[in-house]
């Protein structure tokens, strides 16, 4: 009996990281098999189906058009009846998977995305810096196209992206405020977060170096 029982320790958890792991790829339309880790706590309550928290890493995915380096999910506890999962060749779960997720965004695909996504303005380069974004872009300026940068914050308001400049430079040379609020008056820099392949909604974003993390959770996670 005891060795049945470390055996089931061992091969369980990893049976069930693995049926997890299979289904999201397929479900999920994923190129690549995540990564998925699963804990338990007390770790004989693994025995019953009871996990407390689990992890699931995804390299490089493509949702609705948008590239991450990577998405990683935290997710809350949940129950899946093991032996009949094994038996039928199926995850079965007792309720569905949700948590928390971060999506991290490079500063050339945030560029891509708002190069093609954000009509109202051009948008010719982006750079992550100091917890702010420096969009690249051009104005009109006496019926001639200048070249300008604009910086400022980012964060998300009513499931969309919005970068709120709050200064403006031209030929690197920073603009008085009056002048800064003519050439962006009526510029949107708002981007949506839509059709995603899951229920979920984004709540926040931070920036790194060269990064933007969009937070938010995740629900109802099709694993069966």
């Amino acid at each position: 009996m005891a060795v049945l029982v470390i055996g089931a320790y061992t091969f369980l958890p990893a049976l069930v990281e693995g049926m997890v792991a299979r289904n999201l790829e397929s479900n999920l339309g994923l190129s690549r098999t995540p990564e998925v880790s699963l804990s338990s706590d007390p770790a004989y309550e693994i025995l019953a189906g009871r996990f407390d928290s689990g992890e699931v890493i995804l390299r490089e995915p493509e949702f609705a058009g948008v590239r991450p380096e990577r998405v990683r999910m935290r997710l809350g506890s949940f129950e899946v009846e093991p032996w009949r999962s094994l038996r039928e060749g199926t995850l079965i779960t007792d309720n569905p998977l949700s948590g928390d997720i971060r999506v991290v965004l490079s500063e050339e695909e945030l560029e891509r995305i708002a190069s093609v996504g954000i009509e109202s303005v051009p948008v010719r380069r982006i750079g992550i810096s100091g917890g702010n974004l420096t969009v690249g872009s051009a104005a009109q300026v006496l019926g001639v196209s200048v070249p300008i940068s604009v910086r400022g914050p980012v964060d998300v308001e009513g499931g969309r992206i919005v970068f709120d400049p709050e200064e403006a430079a031209a030929f690197g040379t920073p603009l008085p405020e009056d002048v800064t609020d003519r050439i962006l008056s009526g510029t949107d820099f708002g981007y949506p977060v839509e059709n995603l392949p899951f229920n979920g909604e984004v709540t926040g974003v931070e920036t790194g170096e060269g990064t933007i993390a969009l937070e938010g959770s995740v629900r109802d996670l099709p694993i069966g």
